[in-house]
């Protein structure tokens, strides 16, 4: 049985709004077009999981603490 561990688009813009950036920064930061991350937060596109451990690893610095814990 598989796993899906891929973010919803509301886990992507908590991070993303945790860790201060707006969402042409978080594109940058992930070398994605600001309409890509867009279509991340709103659901449209499927953040795969590279992608979001790269996200969490670089705004890591950016995010005062983690969430529940």
């Amino acid at each position: 049985m598989k796993v899906n561990n891929n973010p919803s688009g509301a886990v992507v813009k908590v991070r993303r709004l945790d860790a201060g950036l707006t969402q042409v920064e978080a594109a940058d930061l992930i070398h994605k077009s600001v309409d890509t991350f867009r279509g991340y937060e709103r659901g449209r596109i499927v953040m795969q999981l590279d992608t979001w451990e790269l996200f969490m690893l670089k705004t890591r610095k950016h995010v005062k603490r983690e969430r529940g814990g």
